[in-house]
């Protein structure tokens, strides 16, 4: 459960970094966003800590 989490918020930020990089959004810009996304990073690594090798078919950003 813990690792579907992580893997889907992994993915929801990459795809967040192309939609802005496509629509021209400024590094100042994705840099604010990215302070809203932090938060939840302890969850990622916690997820890998916990089952390492689900993470190996996709690459962490």
């Amino acid at each position: 459960m813990v690792v579907q989490i992580a893997k889907r918020v992994i993915h929801n930020i990459s795809l967040i970094k192309e939609i802005l990089r496509q629509a021209g959004i400024s590094s100042e810009e994705w840099v604010r966003l990215k302070n809203k996304i932090v938060p939840f990073l302890p969850y990622v690594r916690l997820a890998f800590a916990l089952n390492p090798e689900e993470f190996n078919t996709f690459q962490i950003c």
